[in-house]
């Protein structure tokens, strides 16, 4: 089998540690020479495409009725650069019937559905990878706009979309290394920024007295850098800065900017 990348922060300090009090303990065996290897020759078609039609819930009419509609249409491929560094392209395009049938906006505005109805959208994303350097492009938008009154009567005409950049390293990278940070250690950076997603204003409890709330709102801009490791096989810790900016007051946000630092345990089976 080909070697792996080596986790390079939490599991070495724990083997450190662990030989620091048990010093016969065999944590650091000798370096295996790199076998002859080479990666079986993948047959995959560079084209790939599909439509299909499904009952979402854009409206809750009750019944099963096919109402909805989305597409993709993909291509895809890889290869090695005459030095041996391996190279891929993955390209995806998507298209959907009601972009307010996504898990987010129908449950933000799960209450301004009836007044929304069908709001087409359409989703782009670029994948590239080169060595241990591995990019993505993304765009998720809406094709025509929602136009509705919110509860605090303000007419709303929102066409809301989101794009994001993320580049990511892989530590000890190998030519036998397929997927950027599904081993080892890695480190990702990423950006993005929405439009037409400051929120809006919803009315709960007492239907006489009721208090309003902003409701479906993401940040306007969000700067991310994170590392992570798998530091068992299927046992990963990753860590992750986020530094994200509301929209302004004169868009219907807060203008304010906020820090979280995040910590994600994830073990596969």
């Amino acid at each position: 089998a080909p070697a792996k990348p080596r986790p390079m922060l939490f599991n070495p300090a724990a083997r450190r540690a662990a030989t620091t009090f048990c010093s016969y303990c065999p944590c650091n065996p000798p370096a295996k020479p790199l076998p002859e290897y080479l990666p079986p020759p993948t047959c995959i078609p560079p084209y790939s495409g599909a439509i299909y039609f499904f009952n979402g819930d854009t409206f809750d009419g009750g019944g099963d009725h096919i109402e909805h509609i989305g597409g993709t249409l993909g291509y895809r491929t890889r290869n090695t650069f005459p030095n041996g560094i391996p190279w891929m392209v993955d390209l995806d395009v998507d298209f959907n019937s009601s972009i307010f049938d996504s898990q987010f906006l129908e449950f933000e505005y799960r209450s301004f559905l009836n007044q929304i109805g069908y709001v087409p959208a359409m989703a782009g994303h670029a994948k590239y990878s080169i060595g241990p350097y591995a990019f993505v492009l993304e765009w998720n938008g809406a094709l025509t706009t929602a136009d509705f009154v919110d509860d605090a009567g303000t007419p709303i005409s929102m066409q809301p979309e989101a794009w994001q950049f993320q580049v990511a390293y892989q530590f000890d990278w190998n030519p036998y290394v397929e997927v950027i940070g599904a081993q080892g250690t890695y480190v990702v950076f990423g950006y993005s920024e929405s439009r037409d997603l400051a929120g809006v204003e919803k009315a709960i409890g007492d239907p006489l007295a009721p208090t309003l709330i902003r409701v479906g709102d993401v940040p306007e801009r969000r700067l991310s850098a994170g590392v992570g490791e798998w530091v068992l096989d299927g046992l990963r810790v990753a860590f992750e800065y986020s530094h994200v900016i509301d929209y302004d007051l004169n868009q219907g946000g807060t203008g304010n900017s906020a820090d979280g630092v995040f910590m994600q345990v994830t073990y596969e089976w």
